[in-house]
């Protein structure tokens, strides 16, 4: 037998802890305290999440003046000078 074997003999032979007899009681009144909570209230959300979808919507509609794509140069020199587009015109 190896030694995990014998550890899972020792631990099946042993009695159970005597602090587990007390969960079902903590169980229980966990369960019965959530219960008493008050659920949250599905129109009070539901009005909230169509408000959203409308500023959404509404915003996505109102944009302002379309963008307009512009080259960049990634080394600030503009791509018209580069060297590679000055050789090539020879």
């Amino acid at each position: 037998m190896t030694d995990l074997d014998q550890l899972l003999e020792r631990l099946r032979n042993e009695p159970p802890p005597a602090r587990l007899a007390l969960i079902d009681d903590a169980v229980m009144t966990e369960l019965a305290r959530r219960r008493a909570i008050v659920p949250i209230n599905r129109t009070g959300l539901s009005l909230a999440a169509a408000i959203a979808l409308f500023i959404g919507v509404g915003g996505s509609m109102l944009s302002g003046a379309p963008a307009d794509a512009a080259p960049i140069s990634p080394l600030g020199v503009p791509a018209a000078l580069a060297p590679s587009t000055l050789l090539m015109s020879r």
